[in-house]
């Protein structure tokens, strides 16, 4: 009888010494990760519906408040950010679609906020942000589209499959008026920067 109240007593020792090394924050968001059972392996479907060719190291943040680092990759398709704990696991999670959550991925943040452009048109779902300010915002929507089958047309043909193609539009706004489309090439930011001011 000793001898299981020790292993007892070994096992919940050293359960509280690893559960100490887990920051509490990760514990509180654990109730909200769902795993994601599907990928797009087995997908008909050639070329990546993520923006991200692989995990990016970032940070999950919740009302303006640093949550956890960990792994990021925005999939266009699902418009869901994929997170992983550490690079190399196997499972993968993604939080609910609440606009509390920020997700950072260094160089950028996805944030889920509605837009507005100059043409009437609504940005909905995740927006990347590059740059934000009181008076300016530099962002960029990505989207995919799918290319559809091409069937060889004669027996000597090769039918091609259906493929992704993620593509990416980039918006300028100030003083909160609605965003305009910019194309990325240097002409475009000569006529904007000398407006800055």
């Amino acid at each position: 009888m000793k001898l299981i109240n020790t292993f007892i007593a070994l096992i919940l020792f050293v359960n509280l010494c690893f559960s100490q090394q887990i920051p509490h924050d990760y514990i509180s968001l654990q109730e909200q990760f769902v795993v994601l059972r599907d990928n797009n392996d087995n997908s008909k479907i050639e070329g990546s519906p993520f923006f991200e060719e692989d995990f990016v190291k970032g940070a999950v943040i919740e009302n303006g408040k640093k949550l956890l680092d960990v792994y990021l990759k925005y999939n266009v398709v699902k418009g869901q950010v994929e997170i992983k704990v550490h690079k190399d696991d196997m499972e993968v999670f993604v939080l609910p679609r609440l606009d509390i959550y920020t997700y950072d991925f260094g160089k950028y943040k996805y944030i889920l906020n509605d837009f507005s452009t100059n043409k009437g048109e609504v940005l909905l779902g995740y927006s990347i942000i590059y740059f934000q300010s009181d008076d300016y915002l530099f962002l960029s929507k990505p989207s995919v589209k799918v290319r559809p089958e091409q069937k060889a047309e004669t027996s000597y043909g090769r039918t091609r499959p259906a493929r992704y193609s993620v593509r990416n539009k980039y918006y300028f706004g100030k003083n909160g008026k609605p965003l305009e489309e910019i194309k990325i090439r240097e002409k475009s930011f000569k006529n904007i920067l000398p407006n800055l001011k």
